[in-house]
């Protein structure tokens, strides 16, 4: 769905998708928070939502720590 000029929120619904294991909203007009029904998505290994107006704060689930 990357660069399709996607408008608006990121809804929250997706977090319904359970078997979803990549999600691709890169270059689009997506504004809003990053809905934290993200993680719900268990399997999701790849999540790419650069160059989007998305504001913070970042759900906790989807920060990786490399400590």
């Amino acid at each position: 769905l990357g660069g399709n000029k996607l408008k608006g929120p990121i809804p929250t619904t997706i977090g319904g998708l359970k078997e979803l294991q990549s999600l691709s909203l890169d270059d689009n007009k997506l504004e809003g928070s990053i809905p934290s029904e993200l993680c719900h998505l268990n399997k999701l290994a790849f999540l790419f939502l650069t160059n989007n107006k998305l504001s913070r704060p970042i759900p906790a689930c989807l920060v990786i720590s490399f400590h």
